[in-house]
């Protein structure tokens, strides 16, 4: 019994100082952010691939559906 308290105590202590480690590693390391483009390239009904500042896209809001999206690509054009 005293041997596997002694494992447990050493696990114990391994793992704490993994974590202590990963901490201070995860503190001091620079950040690892990810860049933010400005603009994103998007695709036009009529073909052309346009360049939008994402500042002017509105996030957040509900997803288009798959009927909407087939109305908004074939809205212009005659069958």
């Amino acid at each position: 019994m005293a041997t596997n308290l002694k494992r447990r105590s050493f696990v114990s202590i391994v793992f704490a100082a993994i974590g202590i480690a990963g901490a201070l590693i995860a503190k001091w390391k620079p950040e690892l952010k990810r860049s933010i483009p400005a603009s994103a390239k998007f695709l036009t009904r009529d073909g052309r691939l346009v360049e939008i500042d994402l500042d002017k896209v509105p996030f957040g809001k509900k997803a288009i559906t798959k009927r909407e999206l087939v109305r908004w690509i074939w809205k212009d054009q005659k069958l």
